[in-house]
């Protein structure tokens, strides 16, 4: 099963529609039973998840049920994990969704990039989003409303900016050197979600992006991974790339479709679902004992950080060449110089790799 990165390209598919469906069908509402005004209406989420019990399914499920609650009943939304696959699978969920073939969609922020709508891309600039504290606050500040805002040219009505997961670099065992210096990523390459940025990033610190999956040992297709998810591999557990967010969004003409109510309602639920993927979110000091337990950590020291920071600037520079870029990410650091630092990621003896 893929790692929480792997799976940040991942969002969703479409499902075949049979022939003579509806207007109501061609753009994603299900028909109300028999046509009666008292039945539900029903809403197609489209999303990708490769475990049924993963973390966006679960909330996914979640953000249903309070759909539900809030619209009396009036409102359902199923969310559809298809089978779209990488390297594009984002870019296709957001033209199904604009299509009308779903009503609702969920995919990362980053993979907006492939669609042409670059109002997120502030979320990924290098080692600007480095702590849980500081997604937070992005997620519930009026950036992100303004990030939203870009997808209403495409046809689309954001709903939120959900934080997901930091992103650490991490590499198999054995492994003869961590993450923790420009150099020590050269010439390896790293299965990563196929976003601009993030492609660029690697390429950056001296590795090679790669889309799709190899087999076996050092230097091996590995993904950057959030060290949340345990395995066999060693993590540099305070170097943090960037952070994943991921958007729920609407089709606006199905939006536009809905009583005035049930929108209400799912605007309500778009909105809780920030607190819920927040409170469902573990720690990172909290995951140390699970990933010790069948691998590594590593701990970059300051001149080490600095170093990586400054290998990634160029990445940095071109972002701030869009104007709104720009603003967005001066405005993500005013919100990070507000926010405590957290206490540092402590790693046992035992578990460090130097």
């Amino acid at each position: 099963m893929r790692t929480p990165l792997c799976q940040a390209g991942l969002a969703a598919a479409i499902v075949a529609l049979l022939a003579g469906c509806s207007s109501a069908h061609r753009h994603g509402l299900a028909d109300k039973a028999g046509g009666s005004a008292t039945q539900p209406t029903s809403l197609r989420l489209a999303y990708v998840s490769w475990s049924t019990s993963g973390p966006d399914s679960f909330l996914l499920r979640q953000f249903a049920n309070r759909v539900d609650t809030l619209s009396h009943g009036s409102l359902r939304v199923h969310p559809v994990d298809t089978n779209y696959r990488a390297p594009d699978e984002e870019a296709q969920v957001a033209r199904a969704v604009r299509a009308g073939r779903f009503g609702l969609g969920w995919i990362a922020s980053g993979g907006w990039d492939n669609v042409g709508v670059s109002t997120f891309r502030a979320l990924q600039a290098p080692f600007l989003i480095t702590r849980y504290g500081v997604m937070d606050a992005v997620a519930r500040s009026p950036v992100a409303a303004q990030m939203l805002g870009g997808l209403r040219p495409y046809g689309f009505v954001g709903l939120a900016l959900v934080p997901s997961t930091l992103l650490h670099p991490s590499l198999h065992l054995p492994a003869q050197a961590p993450l923790t210096v420009p150099a020590s990523y050269r010439g390896i390459r790293f299965l990563v979600a196929r976003w601009p940025t993030t492609d660029a990033l690697i390429s950056a610190l001296g590795g090679k992006p790669a889309f799709t999956v190899a087999t076996g040992g050092p230097g091996a297709l590995k993904p950057l991974l959030d060290y949340t998810t345990a395995g066999e591999e060693v993590v540099t557990a305070n170097v943090v790339l960037d952070g994943r967010f991921n958007t729920l969004f609407a089709n606006a003409n199905v939006l536009a479709q809905l009583s005035a109510g049930q929108r209400q309602a799912l605007e309500r639920a778009a909105r809780d679902l920030i607190g819920q993927a927040i409170r469902a979110r573990p720690s990172e000091q909290s995951a140390v004992p699970s990933q010790c337990e069948v691998g590594r950590m590593a701990l970059a020291s300051p001149e080490e950080l600095a170093a990586l920071a400054n290998a990634a600037q160029p990445v940095t520079q071109r972002l701030e060449q869009d104007a709104r870029t720009r603003a967005y990410i001066a405005r993500i650091r005013t919100l990070k110089a507000a926010i405590p630092v957290d206490r540092a990621v402590r790693v046992p003896p035992r578990c460090l790799m130097r």
